[in-house]
């Protein structure tokens, strides 16, 4: 047994199993104390044939057994008869069978127990980790380790509790053995021993190929979520055939793993279960020829090693999957640990208002694992209720400033203040309540308009939606559609266009009544005509809102207070529109450049 040693020694530093243990471990041990119940009633229950047969031969020899079953029957003054202790035998052996039955669903609802606490747990850990976690980690991996590698790591508990009820009654038969023959008993556990040495490289097999197996779920999920979200472009692009060949492919392999785990599981077993048996055929013609052995312990001792093959063949089956699933539990383990992750920053302040300004102080930023800072030393102030712009060319890292001010990123350096209380000392749902952000790439979730729209504040009344339906410019649309507001835009809004998708959006941040608004190339979808809505728009909002836009159309940045010329992740200039547009600045040939294009 020293491999399912190695199996708790791999666990036992695990943070996620002590937590585990610690929440079920009245559970466990009533499962564990279950099991060693049923093996004293197997030890009696077996032991029970001795004496059976000895008093249908006539023969008592007055064994172990025999003299517990008298003791019994003095006891409760009934006879000592073949009839009596068959009675006993079979009650014994009924009651173990319940036992297990009641055992064996306490350990699958034990099972289903900790997968609903995994996914759980790793789902809110996911929710709440910083976005810079998520551009490293494919969505597919993800997927797959929440609802596949959840389900393996909570069956393991199962596993290791069949496991335990193998080595269990193996102990209590070879118990039972060494009551009736000690030697016969030692030299089959010698056998047993031996046996295992030759099975040992099936359980590294198992571990490496469930590794494998893991490793190609993760690719299958990966590649199904990251094929099926970018279908329009397969088949524009013609590539149905080119997709379809790439994940059969996966799939293929996969089967060849899974093949290959069979195949693992039938040489161990191929090996294992005719060893054993020859073995015990051998231990019994010694114990025959040389223990001189009663035939009624000699019988029962037959029973007995005819038993433990299957207990045995039961401890080495479960340690293959444990070893198999290994790989599931290392991924899951990895997704619930709070040490390997940015989490987003949640702090203390509880506020609501924005009174005064927003203000960076020397703010630089890198992504992890670069030298490169996308934000260089950037200071600046954005009073309330003022509009500004981010200008530039692309790559310059106006969305990146854009995503800091969030705090969907932290600042490698330098601090960024509301109202002079740095913005990481702000709780995360207050912070949220006072900023949002239209993207250009805005994502709708496959539900309603009105849900959509209610998104960010579910409690918004019907009049509330219209309104920012139609300051947003997205009345003019929804009011032509068949359901209206319950039409249903499907998987990322594709069932709307471009511009209908950013207005919804629009719609979505506006009735939520931000006290900062981010658009970030919100309007770049938009034709004239609901571009010239949407200006009009942002003029009312701008009475009670701070408008941060990142833009490239004239028509959109010139009405700003102040525009922020951002290159190569620095302020390269600043000022309105009219005074930029006077001096021979970066700024002036950004836009000739873009009225050039236009």
């Amino acid at each position: 047994m020293s491999d399912s040693k190695s199996i708790l020694s791999y666990f036992k530093e695990s943070e996620l199993v002590t937590s585990v243990i610690a929440k079920y471990s009245l559970l466990i041990i009533f499962n564990a104390c279950l099991l060693f119940l049923c093996a004293v009633f197997e030890v009696f229950g077996v032991g029970m044939l001795v004496p059976v047969i000895e008093s249908i031969q006539g023969d008592n020899k007055g064994s172990f057994f025999a003299n517990i079953a008298s003791d019994l029957f003095e006891y409760l003054s009934i006879d000592y008869s073949p009839i009596n202790l068959l009675v006993i035998f079979g009650t014994l052996i009924l009651a173990r069978f319940l036992l297990l039955i009641y055992q064996q669903r306490l350990a699958r609802v034990l099972s289903a127990s900790i997968t609903f606490d995994l996914r759980k747990q790793a789902t809110e850990n996911l929710l709440n980790t910083g976005l810079s976690y998520f551009s490293r980690k494919n969505i597919g991996e993800l997927v797959s380790t929440i609802f596949v590698s959840s389900q393996n790591s909570g069956g393991l508990l199962e596993y290791f509790l069949l496991m335990a009820r193998g080595f269990i009654f193996c102990v209590a038969y070879i118990v039972t053995a060494a009551i009736l023959s000690i030697e016969f008993t030692l030299m089959v556990c010698v056998f047993i021993v031996i046996s295992y040495f030759f099975v040992m490289p099936r359980f590294k097999k198992s571990q490496e190929y469930g590794g494998i197996e893991k490793n190609l779920m993760d690719d299958i999920f990966d590649q199904l979520q990251d094929r099926f979200s970018g279908i329009r472009t397969i088949k524009i692009f013609n590539q149905s055939n080119n997709v379809s060949d790439q994940i059969e492919s996966l799939i293929d392999e996969s089967k060849s793993n899974d093949i290959r785990i069979m195949d693992n599981k039938l040489i161990s077993f191929a090996f294992f279960e005719p060893f054993l048996f020859v073995m015990m055929i051998i231990s019994i013609i010694f114990g025959i020829q040389f223990l001189d052995l009663p035939i009624s312990r000699l019988v029962v001792c037959l029973l007995v090693f005819t038993l433990i093959i299957p207990q045995f063949k039961l401890v080495n089956g479960n340690i293959l999957q444990i070893k198999q699933l290994i790989p599931h539990f290392t991924k899951v383990n990895d997704l619930i640990r709070t040490d390997n992750k940015p989490f987003t920053s949640n702090g203390n302040q509880n506020i609501s208002e924005f009174k005064e300004s927003l203000n960076l102080d020397n703010v630089s930023f890198g992504y992890e694992n670069s030298q490169e800072k996308v934000i260089q030393s950037i200071s600046l102030n954005i009073p309330k209720n003022q509009f500004v712009a981010f200008v530039g060319p692309s790559g310059s890292g106006k969305s990146t400033l854009a995503d800091l001010i969030l705090r969907n990123y932290f600042p490698t350096s330098g601090n960024i203040l509301l109202d002079g209380l740095d913005i990481n000392d702000i709780e995360e749902s207050a912070w949220r309540r006072l900023i949002t952000i239209v993207d250009q790439d805005c994502y709708l979730f496959n539900e309603s308009i009105l849900n959509n729209i209610k998104y960010g504040h579910p409690d918004a009344t019907d009049d509330e939606v219209y309104q920012a339906a139609k300051l947003s410019g997205a009345d003019n649309f929804i009011d032509k559609l068949p359901d209206g507001y319950q039409t249903i835009v499907g998987n990322r809004g594709t069932s709307l266009s471009g511009g209908e998708r950013q207005r919804i959006s629009l719609a979505r941040s506006i009735i939520v009544k931000p006290k900062i608004l981010i658009l970030d190339e919100a309007t770049s979808s938009l034709d004239s005509i609901s571009e010239k809505i949407i200006q009009e728009s942002l003029k009312t909002i701008r009475e009670s809102t701070t408008l941060i836009v990142i833009a490239h159309r004239l028509s959109t940045i010139k009405q700003a207070d102040n525009i922020f010329f951002i290159k190569n992740g620095r302020i390269a200039e600043q000022g309105n529109h009219d005074f930029l547009l006077d001096s021979d600045s970066d700024y002036k040939k950004f836009i000739e450049l873009q009225n050039a294009n236009e």
